[in-house]
């Protein structure tokens, strides 16, 4: 409990705010404590259905962009513009750059390792961008797996991706969705 309410509190105090949410079964001890704080509590909700749709909620439309892609490379040109296209319109060119470079990574795994339909979502935060790919497949990326290096591997070029996103994010990780997961990227 310590441990969530310093997150909780840390990232109220962020400039600017981050958005957190808990999701926790109500029988559980924790999610009893968190729903009964004094003073100021954190959201707890009981499916991860219902915490997108708060923290989506709160959202404005003006601060998102959103497109559902193919699984076919020329996707990955599509997503690039539509960071492209965010930047611009938003006035972030300084961090167009890194969001490209994130944005590449993220659906060109969506395309080869997933190979489904993916939905690149990117989100605006002040001065701050999240970049979000959604796929249909279920296991997390992680650095130095098999079906990223070995043979296959061209100079050693392959699996450098979640290193890449890892240098540019500020911030960045997994989670599970339903039917797949989504890897998101924060940057600043």
């Amino acid at each position: 409990m310590p441990f969530w309410l310093a997150a909780w509190r840390q990232a109220r105090l962020e400039p600017p705010p981050t958005q957190l949410a808990f999701t926790l079964p109500a029988t559980t001890t924790l999610g009893w404590r968190l729903r009964n704080l004094r003073g100021p509590q954190p959201r707890v909700l009981t499916t991860m259905y219902e915490a997108r749709r708060a923290i989506a909620g709160r959202m404005s439309r003006d601060n998102r962009l959103q497109t559902r892609l193919p699984s076919l490379p020329a996707s990955v040109r599509t997503a690039r513009h539509l960071v492209a296209q965010g930047c611009r319109t938003w006035h972030l060119p300084h961090l167009q750059h890194d969001a490209l470079l994130i944005v590449s990574e993220l659906s060109t795994n969506a395309v080869q390792h997933a190979a489904t339909d993916f939905v690149v979502t990117l989100t605006r935060d002040d001065a701050s961008l999240r970049v979000a790919v959604r796929d249909g497949a279920s296991p997390f990326p992680r650095p130095g797996d098999p079906q990223l290096t070995g043979p296959q591997a061209l100079l050693g070029e392959r699996g450098q991706g979640p290193r890449l996103v890892h240098t540019l994010a500020t911030a960045w990780g997994v989670m599970s969705a339903h039917g797949g997961k989504v890897v998101w990227a924060n940057v600043q």
